[in-house]
Protein backbone atom coordinates (compact mmCIF):
# COMPACT_ATOMS: atom_id res chain seq x y z
CA UNK A 1 0.00 0.00 0.00
CA UNK A 2 1.10 3.50 -0.41
CA UNK A 3 2.48 5.31 2.71
CA UNK A 4 -0.04 8.14 3.93
CA UNK A 5 1.04 10.94 6.10
CA UNK A 6 -2.38 11.33 7.58
CA UNK A 7 -2.53 8.03 8.77
CA UNK A 8 0.64 8.28 11.07
CA UNK A 9 -0.78 11.63 12.28
CA UNK A 10 -4.08 9.91 12.98
CA UNK A 11 -1.56 7.17 15.00
CA UNK A 12 0.32 9.99 16.56
CA UNK A 13 -2.49 11.85 17.93
CA UNK A 14 -4.38 8.66 19.29
CA UNK A 15 -1.37 7.45 21.11
CA UNK A 16 -1.16 11.07 22.58
CA UNK A 17 -4.36 10.60 23.83
CA UNK A 18 -4.07 7.12 25.56
CA UNK A 19 -0.80 8.28 27.22
CA UNK A 20 -2.20 11.95 28.84
CA UNK A 21 -4.85 9.89 29.94
CA UNK A 22 -2.64 7.31 31.49
CA UNK A 23 -0.99 10.25 33.20
CA UNK A 24 -4.27 11.20 34.47
CA UNK A 25 -3.91 14.76 32.81
CA UNK A 26 -6.94 17.21 33.45
CA UNK A 27 -9.51 16.94 30.40
CA UNK A 28 -7.94 13.87 28.60
CA UNK A 29 -10.89 11.66 31.15
CA UNK A 30 -11.58 9.84 28.08
CA UNK A 31 -8.32 9.66 26.01
CA UNK A 32 -8.69 5.46 26.26
CA UNK A 33 -10.80 6.38 23.71
CA UNK A 34 -7.60 6.40 20.85
CA UNK A 35 -7.48 2.62 21.40
CA UNK A 36 -10.43 2.01 19.61
CA UNK A 37 -9.19 4.44 16.47
CA UNK A 38 -6.06 2.03 16.58
CA UNK A 39 -8.81 -0.71 16.08
CA UNK A 40 -9.89 0.70 13.33
CA UNK A 41 -7.00 1.37 11.53
CA UNK A 42 -5.74 -1.77 12.77
CA UNK A 43 -8.51 -3.45 10.25
CA UNK A 44 -7.76 -0.78 7.65
CA UNK A 45 -4.05 -1.98 7.44
CA UNK A 46 -4.69 -5.57 7.49
CA UNK A 47 -7.19 -5.65 4.83
CA UNK A 48 -4.56 -4.10 2.66
CA UNK A 49 -1.83 -6.05 3.72
CA UNK A 50 -3.15 -9.27 3.21
CA UNK A 51 -2.83 -11.18 0.17
CA UNK A 52 -4.95 -13.97 -0.66
CA UNK A 53 -3.07 -17.31 -1.28
CA UNK A 54 -0.07 -15.40 0.92
CA UNK A 55 -0.66 -16.47 4.79
CA UNK A 56 2.60 -17.70 5.11
CA UNK A 57 4.49 -14.01 4.59
CA UNK A 58 1.87 -12.27 6.46
CA UNK A 59 2.07 -13.86 9.39
CA UNK A 60 5.71 -13.78 9.41
CA UNK A 61 5.98 -10.00 8.40
CA UNK A 62 3.32 -9.32 10.90
CA UNK A 63 5.40 -11.69 13.55
CA UNK A 64 8.66 -9.62 12.49
CA UNK A 65 6.91 -6.28 12.83
CA UNK A 66 5.14 -6.40 16.24
CA UNK A 67 6.59 -9.78 18.41
CA UNK A 68 10.53 -8.59 19.04
CA UNK A 69 9.02 -4.92 20.14
CA UNK A 70 5.98 -6.62 22.06
CA UNK A 71 8.29 -9.33 24.35
CA UNK A 72 11.08 -7.25 24.61
CA UNK A 73 8.89 -4.63 26.70
CA UNK A 74 7.52 -7.79 28.98
CA UNK A 75 10.59 -8.89 29.41
CA UNK A 76 12.25 -5.52 30.57
CA UNK A 77 9.00 -5.14 32.75
CA UNK A 78 9.42 -8.09 34.62
CA UNK A 79 13.01 -8.25 35.22
CA UNK A 80 12.49 -4.06 36.42
CA UNK A 81 9.88 -5.01 38.76
CA UNK A 82 11.68 -7.68 40.54
CA UNK A 83 14.03 -5.04 42.09
CA UNK A 84 11.35 -2.45 42.12
CA UNK A 85 8.26 -3.54 43.37
CA UNK A 86 7.65 -6.62 46.53
CA UNK A 87 6.58 -9.63 45.96
CA UNK A 88 2.97 -9.08 46.52
CA UNK A 89 3.01 -6.94 43.48
CA UNK A 90 5.46 -9.41 41.44
CA UNK A 91 2.93 -12.11 41.56
CA UNK A 92 0.75 -10.05 39.56
CA UNK A 93 3.03 -9.09 37.12
CA UNK A 94 4.32 -12.68 36.79
CA UNK A 95 0.81 -13.66 35.91
CA UNK A 96 0.11 -10.42 33.47
CA UNK A 97 3.53 -12.22 31.83
CA UNK A 98 2.46 -15.32 31.50
CA UNK A 99 -0.96 -14.16 29.65
CA UNK A 100 1.14 -11.52 27.60
CA UNK A 101 3.12 -14.41 25.73
CA UNK A 102 0.08 -16.64 24.87
CA UNK A 103 -1.41 -13.44 23.71
CA UNK A 104 -4.31 -13.39 26.37
CA UNK A 105 -4.00 -10.02 28.41
CA UNK A 106 -7.70 -9.43 27.38
CA UNK A 107 -8.56 -12.71 28.77
CA UNK A 108 -6.47 -12.43 32.17
CA UNK A 109 -7.63 -8.86 32.87
CA UNK A 110 -11.08 -9.60 32.10
CA UNK A 111 -11.37 -12.63 34.60
CA UNK A 112 -9.20 -10.06 36.91
CA UNK A 113 -11.56 -7.10 37.07
CA UNK A 114 -12.12 -3.86 34.79
CA UNK A 115 -9.59 -2.24 33.01
CA UNK A 116 -10.93 0.69 35.45
CA UNK A 117 -10.37 -0.74 38.31
CA UNK A 118 -6.80 0.12 40.30
CA UNK A 119 -6.72 -2.21 42.99
CA UNK A 120 -4.69 -4.65 41.36
CA UNK A 121 -0.68 -4.12 40.21
CA UNK A 122 -1.18 -3.81 36.53
CA UNK A 123 2.49 -2.35 34.54
CA UNK A 124 1.34 -5.01 32.08
CA UNK A 125 -2.57 -3.67 31.38
CA UNK A 126 -2.09 -2.14 28.20
CA UNK A 127 -1.16 -5.39 26.70
CA UNK A 128 -5.34 -6.18 26.31
CA UNK A 129 -5.57 -4.25 23.62
CA UNK A 130 -2.41 -6.11 21.43
CA UNK A 131 -4.09 -9.15 22.88
CA UNK A 132 -7.32 -8.44 21.32
CA UNK A 133 -5.45 -7.43 17.97
CA UNK A 134 -3.40 -10.48 17.83
CA UNK A 135 -6.41 -12.67 18.35
CA UNK A 136 -8.29 -10.94 15.07
CA UNK A 137 -5.06 -11.30 12.84
CA UNK A 138 -5.89 -15.08 13.52
CA UNK A 139 -9.30 -15.25 11.50
CA UNK A 140 -7.84 -12.28 8.64
CA UNK A 141 -7.76 -14.78 6.17
CA UNK A 142 -10.99 -16.60 6.85
CA UNK A 143 -12.33 -12.04 6.72
CA UNK A 144 -10.50 -11.50 3.31
CA UNK A 145 -11.83 -15.16 2.63
CA UNK A 146 -15.82 -14.25 3.01
CA UNK A 147 -14.95 -10.70 1.73
CA UNK A 148 -14.53 -12.42 -1.93
CA UNK A 149 -17.11 -15.33 -1.37
CA UNK A 150 -19.91 -14.24 0.97
CA UNK A 151 -19.68 -10.53 1.83
CA UNK A 152 -23.23 -10.84 3.37
CA UNK A 153 -22.13 -12.58 6.01
CA UNK A 154 -19.68 -10.74 6.80
CA UNK A 155 -21.32 -7.88 7.16
CA UNK A 156 -24.38 -9.69 9.60
CA UNK A 157 -20.68 -10.73 11.46
CA UNK A 158 -19.95 -6.95 11.78
CA UNK A 159 -23.29 -5.93 12.99
CA UNK A 160 -23.99 -8.58 14.95
CA UNK A 161 -20.65 -7.88 16.96
CA UNK A 162 -21.59 -4.35 17.34
CA UNK A 163 -25.20 -4.85 18.77
CA UNK A 164 -23.90 -7.54 21.22
CA UNK A 165 -21.30 -5.15 22.12
CA UNK A 166 -23.65 -2.72 23.04
CA UNK A 167 -25.86 -4.65 24.57
CA UNK A 168 -23.29 -6.26 26.82
CA UNK A 169 -22.22 -2.45 28.26
CA UNK A 170 -25.41 -2.50 29.72
CA UNK A 171 -24.47 -6.22 31.63
CA UNK A 172 -20.93 -6.83 31.75
CA UNK A 173 -18.92 -3.59 30.39
CA UNK A 174 -15.65 -5.39 31.15
CA UNK A 175 -16.43 -8.30 28.62
CA UNK A 176 -17.60 -5.94 26.36
CA UNK A 177 -14.62 -3.81 26.48
CA UNK A 178 -11.98 -6.91 26.61
CA UNK A 179 -13.40 -9.24 24.81
CA UNK A 180 -12.16 -9.72 20.75
CA UNK A 181 -15.63 -10.86 19.39
CA UNK A 182 -17.31 -7.95 20.59
CA UNK A 183 -14.40 -5.69 18.82
CA UNK A 184 -14.87 -7.15 15.30
CA UNK A 185 -16.99 -4.34 14.25
CA UNK A 186 -14.43 -2.30 14.32
CA UNK A 187 -11.93 -4.39 12.91
CA UNK A 188 -14.56 -4.45 10.37
CA UNK A 189 -15.27 -1.09 9.71
CA UNK A 190 -11.84 -0.13 9.06
CA UNK A 191 -11.46 -2.93 6.49
CA UNK A 192 -14.45 -2.04 4.92
CA UNK A 193 -13.07 1.35 4.59
CA UNK A 194 -10.20 0.37 2.79
CA UNK A 195 -11.74 -2.32 0.20
CA UNK A 196 -14.96 0.17 -0.45
CA UNK A 197 -13.99 3.81 -0.18
CA UNK A 198 -9.96 3.55 -1.27
CA UNK A 199 -8.03 2.59 -4.05
CA UNK A 200 -4.73 0.51 -2.66
CA UNK A 201 -5.28 2.31 0.47
CA UNK A 202 -5.25 6.11 -1.24
CA UNK A 203 -8.94 7.42 -0.58
CA UNK A 204 -11.06 6.76 -3.67
CA UNK A 205 -13.52 10.19 -3.11
CA UNK A 206 -11.14 12.46 -1.29
CA UNK A 207 -12.23 15.04 0.64
CA UNK A 208 -9.48 16.53 3.02
CA UNK A 209 -11.98 19.10 4.83
CA UNK A 210 -14.03 16.21 5.57
CA UNK A 211 -10.98 14.47 6.91
CA UNK A 212 -10.23 17.31 9.17
CA UNK A 213 -13.97 17.73 10.34
CA UNK A 214 -13.67 14.15 11.42
CA UNK A 215 -10.31 14.05 12.95
CA UNK A 216 -11.19 17.41 15.14
CA UNK A 217 -14.51 15.18 16.31
CA UNK A 218 -11.81 12.46 17.51
CA UNK A 219 -10.38 14.79 19.64
CA UNK A 220 -12.94 16.91 20.80
CA UNK A 221 -14.55 13.43 21.74
CA UNK A 222 -12.17 12.04 23.59
CA UNK A 223 -11.45 14.95 25.42
CA UNK A 224 -15.10 15.90 26.27
CA UNK A 225 -17.57 13.35 25.91
CA UNK A 226 -17.87 11.96 29.50
CA UNK A 227 -17.34 8.42 29.56
CA UNK A 228 -17.53 5.90 32.46
CA UNK A 229 -15.54 2.55 31.78
CA UNK A 230 -17.77 0.76 34.04
CA UNK A 231 -21.26 2.01 33.65
CA UNK A 232 -23.39 -0.16 32.34
CA UNK A 233 -25.29 2.12 29.97
CA UNK A 234 -25.10 2.63 26.39
CA UNK A 235 -24.60 5.92 26.30
CA UNK A 236 -22.38 6.89 28.63
CA UNK A 237 -20.56 3.27 29.22
CA UNK A 238 -17.46 1.65 27.09
CA UNK A 239 -17.74 0.23 24.50
CA UNK A 240 -20.77 2.06 23.67
CA UNK A 241 -22.00 5.75 21.59
CA UNK A 242 -18.67 6.50 22.08
CA UNK A 243 -17.05 3.99 21.01
CA UNK A 244 -19.15 4.12 17.86
CA UNK A 245 -18.54 7.80 16.71
CA UNK A 246 -14.82 7.77 17.53
CA UNK A 247 -14.68 4.64 15.31
CA UNK A 248 -17.07 6.56 12.55
CA UNK A 249 -14.50 9.91 13.20
CA UNK A 250 -11.36 7.35 12.02
CA UNK A 251 -13.06 5.90 9.59
CA UNK A 252 -13.73 9.45 7.98
CA UNK A 253 -9.97 10.41 8.26
CA UNK A 254 -8.78 7.03 6.50
CA UNK A 255 -11.66 7.38 4.00
CA UNK A 256 -11.57 11.29 3.28
CA UNK A 257 -7.54 12.11 3.97
CA UNK A 258 -6.60 15.23 5.47
CA UNK A 259 -5.02 18.39 3.70
CA UNK A 260 -1.71 18.25 2.45
CA UNK A 261 -0.86 21.80 4.53
CA UNK A 262 -2.02 20.59 7.58
CA UNK A 263 0.20 17.42 6.75
CA UNK A 264 3.38 19.49 5.84
CA UNK A 265 3.28 22.07 8.82
CA UNK A 266 5.49 21.86 11.61
CA UNK A 267 2.87 20.14 14.38
CA UNK A 268 1.44 17.98 11.36
CA UNK A 269 4.74 16.48 11.12
CA UNK A 270 5.48 16.15 14.64
CA UNK A 271 2.53 14.11 15.00
CA UNK A 272 3.54 11.83 11.93
CA UNK A 273 6.86 11.49 14.13
CA UNK A 274 4.70 10.59 16.71
CA UNK A 275 2.39 8.20 14.38
CA UNK A 276 5.61 6.37 13.30
CA UNK A 277 6.77 5.96 17.29
CA UNK A 278 3.26 5.22 18.10
CA UNK A 279 3.88 1.15 18.53
CA UNK A 280 6.90 1.47 20.78
CA UNK A 281 5.38 4.87 22.73
CA UNK A 282 2.46 2.50 23.45
CA UNK A 283 4.23 -0.56 24.66
CA UNK A 284 6.54 1.61 26.42
CA UNK A 285 4.68 4.34 28.35
CA UNK A 286 2.44 2.19 30.78
CA UNK A 287 4.78 0.15 32.37
CA UNK A 288 7.01 3.72 32.97
CA UNK A 289 4.31 4.76 34.43
CA UNK A 290 2.97 2.27 36.57
CA UNK A 291 6.81 1.87 37.73
CA UNK A 292 7.79 5.14 38.48
CA UNK A 293 4.68 5.81 40.72
CA UNK A 294 4.87 2.75 42.76
CA UNK A 295 3.71 2.36 46.32
CA UNK A 296 3.51 -1.10 47.64
CA UNK A 297 0.21 -2.22 48.13
CA UNK A 298 -1.39 0.60 46.65
CA UNK A 299 -2.46 -0.84 43.22
CA UNK A 300 -2.03 0.83 40.01
CA UNK A 301 -1.02 4.55 41.02
CA UNK A 302 -0.90 6.74 37.61
CA UNK A 303 -1.71 10.24 39.10
CA UNK A 304 1.95 12.16 39.58
CA UNK A 305 2.12 14.06 42.84
CA UNK A 306 3.52 17.64 40.66
CA UNK A 307 4.18 18.75 37.34
CA UNK A 308 8.01 18.21 38.11
CA UNK A 309 7.16 13.66 37.81
CA UNK A 310 5.18 14.40 35.28
CA UNK A 311 7.63 15.96 32.79
CA UNK A 312 10.36 13.25 34.16
CA UNK A 313 8.03 10.13 33.81
CA UNK A 314 7.67 11.90 29.79
CA UNK A 315 11.09 12.12 29.54
CA UNK A 316 11.88 8.24 30.86
CA UNK A 317 8.89 7.48 28.06
CA UNK A 318 10.63 9.39 25.26
CA UNK A 319 13.89 7.35 26.56
CA UNK A 320 12.38 3.80 26.80
CA UNK A 321 10.00 4.31 23.46
CA UNK A 322 13.30 5.37 21.40
CA UNK A 323 15.10 2.35 22.68
CA UNK A 324 12.35 0.43 21.65
CA UNK A 325 11.90 2.02 18.36
CA UNK A 326 15.86 2.05 17.31
CA UNK A 327 16.17 -1.60 18.12
CA UNK A 328 13.41 -3.27 17.02
CA UNK A 329 11.14 -1.58 14.42
CA UNK A 330 14.38 -0.22 12.56
CA UNK A 331 16.40 -2.34 13.63
CA UNK A 332 19.54 -0.69 13.69
CA UNK A 333 20.73 -3.25 16.47
CA UNK A 334 17.84 -5.90 16.07
CA UNK A 335 17.81 -8.17 13.22
CA UNK A 336 14.31 -9.18 13.52
CA UNK A 337 15.39 -12.77 12.47
CA UNK A 338 12.94 -15.64 13.84
CA UNK A 339 15.29 -17.16 15.82
CA UNK A 340 16.18 -13.85 17.67
CA UNK A 341 12.15 -13.29 18.23
CA UNK A 342 11.93 -17.43 19.64
CA UNK A 343 14.90 -16.63 22.38
CA UNK A 344 13.26 -13.02 23.68
CA UNK A 345 9.97 -15.31 23.58
CA UNK A 346 11.60 -17.86 25.96
CA UNK A 347 13.35 -15.30 27.78
CA UNK A 348 9.88 -13.57 28.74
CA UNK A 349 8.70 -17.10 29.90
CA UNK A 350 11.09 -17.78 31.67
CA UNK A 351 11.36 -14.60 33.35
CA UNK A 352 7.90 -14.36 34.46
CA UNK A 353 8.49 -18.09 35.72
CA UNK A 354 11.05 -17.34 37.81
CA UNK A 355 10.81 -14.15 38.66
CA UNK A 356 8.36 -14.53 41.59
CA UNK A 357 11.06 -16.65 43.16
CA UNK A 358 13.82 -14.80 43.11
CA UNK A 359 11.81 -11.34 43.90
CA UNK A 360 11.11 -13.47 47.03
CA UNK A 361 14.58 -14.13 48.50
CA UNK A 362 15.65 -12.29 50.99
CA UNK A 363 12.83 -11.97 52.68
CA UNK A 364 11.80 -13.52 56.29
CA UNK A 365 8.89 -15.88 56.89
CA UNK A 366 7.02 -13.05 58.77
CA UNK A 367 7.57 -10.48 55.84
CA UNK A 368 5.93 -13.14 53.42
CA UNK A 369 3.04 -13.98 55.43
CA UNK A 370 2.05 -10.03 55.59
CA UNK A 371 3.12 -9.71 51.72
CA UNK A 372 0.72 -12.48 51.08
CA UNK A 373 -2.23 -10.61 51.72
CA UNK A 374 -3.34 -9.83 48.44
CA UNK A 375 -3.56 -13.68 47.58
CA UNK A 376 -5.85 -14.51 50.49
CA UNK A 377 -8.96 -13.42 49.29
CA UNK A 378 -12.23 -15.40 47.48
CA UNK A 379 -12.86 -15.25 43.55
CA UNK A 380 -14.13 -11.76 42.99
CA UNK A 381 -17.91 -11.98 43.34
CA UNK A 382 -19.83 -14.42 41.48
CA UNK A 383 -16.98 -15.73 39.43
CA UNK A 384 -15.84 -14.82 36.11
CA UNK A 385 -18.52 -16.48 34.23
CA UNK A 386 -21.70 -15.41 36.12
CA UNK A 387 -22.67 -12.64 33.83
CA UNK A 388 -22.60 -14.24 30.93
CA UNK A 389 -24.27 -17.20 31.79
CA UNK A 390 -27.04 -15.74 33.61
CA UNK A 391 -26.66 -12.20 31.86
CA UNK A 392 -30.31 -10.60 33.54
CA UNK A 393 -29.21 -12.45 37.87
CA UNK A 394 -29.21 -9.85 40.28
CA UNK A 395 -28.37 -13.27 42.87
CA UNK A 396 -26.19 -15.67 42.23
CA UNK A 397 -25.50 -19.20 43.99
CA UNK A 398 -22.49 -20.37 45.79
CA UNK A 399 -23.07 -23.41 47.48
CA UNK A 400 -23.90 -25.72 44.73
CA UNK A 401 -26.56 -27.41 46.46
CA UNK A 402 -30.03 -28.44 45.11
CA UNK A 403 -33.33 -26.53 45.01
CA UNK A 404 -34.97 -28.56 47.66
CA UNK A 405 -32.22 -27.08 50.05
CA UNK A 406 -33.71 -24.29 51.83
CA UNK A 407 -31.69 -20.69 50.47
CA UNK A 408 -30.54 -17.56 52.39
CA UNK A 409 -29.27 -14.59 50.47
CA UNK A 410 -26.47 -12.77 51.67
CA UNK A 411 -26.77 -9.17 50.59
CA UNK A 412 -24.32 -6.37 50.61
CA UNK A 413 -21.43 -4.51 48.57
CA UNK A 414 -17.81 -5.33 48.66
CA UNK A 415 -17.41 -6.18 52.34
CA UNK A 416 -20.30 -8.50 51.99
CA UNK A 417 -18.04 -10.09 48.97
CA UNK A 418 -14.88 -10.54 50.98
CA UNK A 419 -16.51 -12.58 53.95
CA UNK A 420 -18.12 -14.84 51.49
CA UNK A 421 -16.23 -17.76 51.37
CA UNK A 422 -16.67 -18.10 55.07
CA UNK A 423 -20.55 -17.87 54.53
CA UNK A 424 -20.71 -20.17 51.88
CA UNK A 425 -18.76 -22.89 53.71
CA UNK A 426 -21.05 -22.73 56.86
CA UNK A 427 -23.94 -22.36 54.59
CA UNK A 428 -23.42 -25.83 53.40
CA UNK A 429 -22.51 -26.93 57.21
CA UNK A 430 -25.87 -25.98 57.89
CA UNK A 431 -27.98 -27.44 54.98
CA UNK A 432 -28.25 -23.96 53.46
CA UNK A 433 -28.06 -22.73 49.84
CA UNK A 434 -26.64 -19.54 49.53
CA UNK A 435 -27.39 -16.54 47.42
CA UNK A 436 -25.66 -13.40 47.06
CA UNK A 437 -26.16 -10.29 45.32
CA UNK A 438 -23.69 -9.91 41.95
CA UNK A 439 -23.05 -5.99 42.12
CA UNK A 440 -23.00 -3.11 44.94
CA UNK A 441 -25.96 -1.32 42.99
CA UNK A 442 -28.92 -3.64 42.95
CA UNK A 443 -29.83 -2.59 47.01
CA UNK A 444 -27.92 0.61 47.46
CA UNK A 445 -30.01 2.44 44.93
CA UNK A 446 -33.85 2.79 46.47
CA UNK A 447 -35.36 1.88 42.72
CA UNK A 448 -33.62 -1.62 42.60
CA UNK A 449 -34.79 -2.95 46.47
CA UNK A 450 -38.24 -3.42 44.08
CA UNK A 451 -36.04 -5.67 41.48
CA UNK A 452 -33.85 -7.27 44.27
CA UNK A 453 -36.98 -8.46 46.46
CA UNK A 454 -38.63 -10.53 43.62
CA UNK A 455 -36.14 -12.25 42.60
CA UNK A 456 -35.29 -13.82 46.12
CA UNK A 457 -39.01 -14.67 46.32
CA UNK A 458 -38.60 -16.53 43.25
CA UNK A 459 -35.62 -18.31 44.40
CA UNK A 460 -37.35 -19.58 47.43
CA UNK A 461 -34.77 -17.03 50.14
CA UNK A 462 -36.24 -17.28 53.15
CA UNK A 463 -33.84 -15.21 55.03
CA UNK A 464 -31.40 -12.51 54.32
CA UNK A 465 -27.91 -11.67 56.05
CA UNK A 466 -27.44 -7.64 55.30
CA UNK A 467 -23.77 -6.92 55.52
CA UNK A 468 -22.21 -3.50 54.32
CA UNK A 469 -19.85 -0.73 54.92
CA UNK A 470 -21.12 1.45 57.31
CA UNK A 471 -21.95 4.45 55.32
CA UNK A 472 -23.70 1.85 53.15
CA UNK A 473 -25.12 0.01 55.46
CA UNK A 474 -27.12 2.95 56.95
CA UNK A 475 -27.96 4.53 53.55
CA UNK A 476 -29.49 0.69 52.79
CA UNK A 477 -31.08 1.55 56.41
CA UNK A 478 -32.43 4.54 55.61
CA UNK A 479 -34.20 3.77 52.16
CA UNK A 480 -36.17 0.60 53.78
CA UNK A 481 -34.52 -2.36 52.96
CA UNK A 482 -35.58 -4.11 55.97
CA UNK A 483 -39.17 -3.66 55.51
CA UNK A 484 -39.12 -4.10 51.49
CA UNK A 485 -37.50 -7.55 52.98
CA UNK A 486 -40.09 -8.41 55.65
CA UNK A 487 -42.76 -7.90 53.54
CA UNK A 488 -42.37 -10.36 51.22
CA UNK A 489 -41.70 -12.89 54.28
CA UNK A 490 -37.84 -12.70 54.02
CA UNK A 491 -36.42 -12.85 57.71
CA UNK A 492 -33.20 -10.76 58.16
CA UNK A 493 -30.10 -10.45 60.42
CA UNK A 494 -28.14 -7.93 60.24
CA UNK A 495 -24.26 -8.41 60.21
CA UNK A 496 -22.40 -4.84 61.42
CA UNK A 497 -19.64 -3.59 59.56
CA UNK A 498 -16.00 -4.66 60.56
CA UNK A 499 -13.69 -1.83 61.81
CA UNK A 500 -12.00 -0.46 59.34
CA UNK A 501 -9.06 2.04 59.00
CA UNK A 502 -7.50 5.25 57.60
CA UNK A 503 -4.56 3.46 55.80
CA UNK A 504 -3.80 -0.13 54.02
CA UNK A 505 -3.53 -2.25 57.00
CA UNK A 506 -0.59 -4.70 55.35
CA UNK A 507 1.32 -1.05 54.57
CA UNK A 508 1.18 -0.28 57.70
CA UNK A 509 2.05 -3.48 59.34
CA UNK A 510 4.85 -3.92 56.49
CA UNK A 511 6.43 -0.48 57.96
CA UNK A 512 6.44 -1.98 61.59
CA UNK A 513 5.83 -5.81 61.65
CA UNK A 514 5.77 -5.65 65.52
CA UNK A 515 2.58 -3.49 65.57
CA UNK A 516 -0.61 -5.86 65.56
CA UNK A 517 -2.98 -3.43 66.44
CA UNK A 518 -4.56 -0.08 64.67
CA UNK A 519 -6.91 2.09 65.67
CA UNK A 520 -10.45 2.00 63.65
CA UNK A 521 -12.17 5.17 62.28
CA UNK A 522 -15.88 3.41 61.51
CA UNK A 523 -16.86 2.85 65.18
CA UNK A 524 -19.09 5.71 65.09
CA UNK A 525 -20.90 4.82 62.42
CA UNK A 526 -21.48 1.41 63.36
CA UNK A 527 -22.94 2.48 66.89
CA UNK A 528 -25.53 4.58 64.94
CA UNK A 529 -26.01 2.29 62.65
CA UNK A 530 -26.93 -0.52 65.64
CA UNK A 531 -28.47 2.21 67.51
CA UNK A 532 -31.79 2.15 64.33
CA UNK A 533 -31.63 -1.26 64.47
CA UNK A 534 -32.40 -1.57 67.89
CA UNK A 535 -35.25 1.15 67.51
CA UNK A 536 -36.47 -1.44 64.66
CA UNK A 537 -36.28 -4.78 67.14
CA UNK A 538 -34.19 -5.67 63.55
CA UNK A 539 -31.71 -8.57 64.88
CA UNK A 540 -28.01 -7.88 64.39
CA UNK A 541 -24.54 -9.03 65.33
CA UNK A 542 -21.74 -7.24 65.95
CA UNK A 543 -18.08 -8.52 64.88
CA UNK A 544 -16.15 -5.99 66.59
CA UNK A 545 -15.30 -7.57 70.05
CA UNK A 546 -13.66 -10.57 67.85
CA UNK A 547 -11.48 -8.21 66.37
CA UNK A 548 -11.34 -5.36 69.15
CA UNK A 549 -10.42 -5.71 73.01
CA UNK A 550 -8.72 -2.68 74.47
CA UNK A 551 -7.22 -1.91 70.63
CA UNK A 552 -8.39 -3.79 67.44
CA UNK A 553 -5.80 -6.83 66.18
CA UNK A 554 -5.52 -6.64 62.68
CA UNK A 555 -3.11 -9.53 62.25
CA UNK A 556 -2.93 -13.51 63.69
CA UNK A 557 -0.18 -14.81 65.45
CA UNK A 558 1.82 -15.69 62.42
CA UNK A 559 1.83 -12.14 60.84
CA UNK A 560 -1.11 -13.15 58.55
CA UNK A 561 -3.13 -9.86 58.18
CA UNK A 562 -6.73 -9.87 59.02
CA UNK A 563 -7.03 -7.61 55.78
CA UNK A 564 -5.76 -7.02 52.44
CA UNK A 565 -6.30 -3.51 52.05
CA UNK A 566 -7.72 -0.91 54.80
CA UNK A 567 -11.25 -1.82 55.00
CA UNK A 568 -11.58 -5.46 53.48
CA UNK A 569 -11.32 -8.66 54.95
CA UNK A 570 -8.74 -11.27 54.14
CA UNK A 571 -9.91 -15.14 54.38
CA UNK A 572 -7.76 -15.08 57.39
CA UNK A 573 -9.92 -12.02 58.74
CA UNK A 574 -12.89 -13.74 57.57
CA UNK A 575 -12.25 -16.64 59.35
CA UNK A 576 -12.24 -14.71 63.02
CA UNK A 577 -15.96 -14.30 62.98
CA UNK A 578 -17.07 -17.77 61.47
CA UNK A 579 -18.70 -18.64 64.64
CA UNK A 580 -20.78 -15.41 64.92
CA UNK A 581 -21.62 -16.55 61.55
CA UNK A 582 -22.72 -19.65 62.42
CA UNK A 583 -24.86 -18.00 65.07
CA UNK A 584 -26.30 -16.01 62.35
CA UNK A 585 -27.59 -19.19 60.45
CA UNK A 586 -28.68 -20.80 64.02
CA UNK A 587 -30.55 -17.78 63.90
CA UNK A 588 -32.84 -18.53 60.76
CA UNK A 589 -32.99 -21.91 61.94
CA UNK A 590 -34.33 -21.32 65.75
CA UNK A 591 -37.00 -18.80 63.59
CA UNK A 592 -37.99 -21.91 61.67
CA UNK A 593 -38.83 -23.65 64.07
Amino acid sequence: MTYRTDIQILRGIAVILVVLFHLDIPYFDSGFLGVDAFFVISGFLMALLYRQGQMEGFYRRRSARLLPAYFATIFATLSLSIFFTLPSEQVQVAEQGLYASIFASNIGFWMQNSYFSKAEFNPLLHLWSLGVEIQFYLFVPLVVWMHRKIRPLLVIGGVGSLVLALALVTISPKTAFFMMPLRIWQFLLGAGIAWYLTHEGRPRFARPWLGAVTLSALVILAMGYPVRGQMQDVVLGHPGLAAVLISAATGGVLAFGLPERAAASVPGRLLEKMGDWSYSIYLAHFPVIVLALYQPFSGTTLTPESAGQTLLIGLKIAFFSALLYQIFERRRVWSGSLKGTAALICSAVLCAVLSVPLARLGYDAQQLNILSSFQDRPPYRCGKLIRILEPGALLCELTGLPDSVPALALIGDSHADSVKASFTQIARERGYRLFFTTANAPVVAAPSIDQLVPEMTARGVEGAIVHFSSVSALRAFERGLDPALRAAQIKTAWLLDIPTYENSVPATIWEDPQRRTITPINFEAITQLQAALQAEGIPHFDPRPLYCTLECQVMDDQSHPFYFDDDHLTLTGARQIEDMMRAMMDHFSDQES
